[in-house]
């Protein structure tokens, strides 16, 4: 099948999921079992893989989960980039689908092979060591009970090993996060991310604003700034989808990538996004992992407080628990680490409650007549565009102070004002 020694597994989920337990979802467990001296040649020039996939939807609607009864082939590689290519054949006289998911994660789906052999070739990002490649049909049910099992054929699979990217004429940060770090369409104005902002405090022309249209990756003489950031997403929904991976395939040796998350881990009651703090330290662990293998500079920032505040005016660390996993990891790992969370909210406490409403996403009715608060908004997570810049600076002056160590001096430097 390719030049690399790979094993097979039958992966299953053979029991019901768990469901609600005490405020939590648990979907079904898969099952692993290995399968010794499996040919799924059969005598054949190609391989069969027969597989099942159904998708449930837990009572609420918010947590749907996909699930994939198949044989998965497992090649144990060196952590780095590779290129997987992937020969399709077909021995029916009728087209199929295919798609291709590579550690759990959907690469690329509705493929249609018909009567001529074909070939798709991807890159895979390698973190933990293991390439668990799973081909399988693109039919889904909608339940367990309906699911029906099909076919794909494979000629053949090839892997190839890809060189590390050598430095870029200068630096890019990569900011992965959520909604309060995001670039928004100007139809959102004026919520903002702190993201879409940053630009502001390595620009040595002040006067040029990133406002309509509002991209996503800005430049300066000195560094590029490549915001992946993306509402609703968790560190664990951000890498389930395949986002970490689209970064760890194009970044280079020094460039850096800015990792705040924990608004949306917090969140229970949508379970694709949930994270305890537990599994917390383990998601981050990979991107860091993912990361400093690719010899980048992972930069830790603890989450961006919450207009929250207690009776007696007095701000609270929004998400403290996972801000303490973060702090806990740059301190085992000598991560890089700004403690975005806790100058925020000491920021917000010279504020107060009232005059901070300013900050946030707060707005009367007709205040902002076109796009999406033409009616008004009450909004104590997501920032207005005074907020944003308010708190890139503040970002921006933590980096600034920074001095644990040398890995930030470059952006150090590159910093215009605060």
């Amino acid at each position: 099948m390719a030049s690399n020694i790979f094993h097979l597994t039958y992966n299953s989920y053979p029991e019901a999921a768990r469901g609600w337990v005490d405020g939590v979802y648990y979907p079904r467990v898969e099952k692993v079992q290995s399968l010794v001296d499996a040919d799924l040649k059969a005598g054949n020039s190609y391989y069969t893989i027969k597989s099942r996939v159904w998708k449930e939807t837990e009572e609420t609607g918010f947590g749907i989960f996909q699930y994939e009864e198949t044989t998965a082939i497992n090649y144990e590689l060196e952590n780095g980039n590779y290129q997987l290519t992937i020969k399709f054949t077909n021995p029916t006289d009728k087209p199929y689908k295919a798609g291709i998911k590579v550690n759990n994660i959907m690469k690329i789906s509705d493929i249609e092979i018909g009567a001529e052999e074909q070939e798709e070739t991807l890159t895979v990002c390698i973190v933990n060591g293991l390439l668990s490649l799973k081909i399988i049909p693109e039919c889904i049910s909608e339940t367990y009970e309906d699911a029906s099992y099909a076919n794909v054929y494979v000629k053949d699979i090839n892997i190839m090993k890809l060189p590390l990217m050598k430095p870029g004429d200068k630096p890019v940060i990569y900011l992965v996060s959520d909604s309060t770090v995001q670039s928004y369409d100007k139809n959102f104005y004026p919520q903002t991310g702190w993201g879409e902002v940053l630009i502001q405090y390595f620009q040595k022309d002040k006067s040029k604003e990133f406002i309509s249209p509002r991209p996503k990756v800005y430049e300066t003489e000195d560094i590029i700034i490549d915001n992946r950031a993306i509402g609703g997403r968790s560190s664990k929904s951000f890498l389930e989808e395949g986002r970490l991976d689209s970064i760890l395939k194009n970044i280079r040796e020094n460039d850096y990538v800015f990792i705040q998350f924990g608004h949306n881990d917090a969140y229970k009651a949508r379970p694709n996004r949930y994270v305890s703090d537990e599994d917390f330290s383990k998601y981050l662990q990979y991107y860091i992992d993912g990361i400093l293998q690719r010899k980048a500079i992972c930069v830790l920032v603890t989450p961006v407080a919450r207009r929250d505040f207690d009776e007696k005016g007095k701000f609270k660390i929004s998400f403290n628990q996972y801000r303490e996993v973060m702090l806990k990891l740059s301190k085992e790992q000598n991560i890089p680490l700004l403690d975005l969370g806790k100058a925020t909210t000491e920021y917000l406490d010279t504020v107060g409650p009232e005059e901070s409403k300013k900050l946030f996403l707060w707005a009367s009715p007709g205040e902002y007549p076109e796009g999406k608060f033409a009616e008004g908004v009450e909004d104590d997570t997501h920032l207005h565009r005074r907020g944003a810049i308010a708190f890139a600076g503040i970002l921006a002056k933590l980096i600034k102070e920074y001095d644990k160590d040398n890995r930030l001096d470059y952006l150090k430097n590159a910093i215009s004002i605060i």
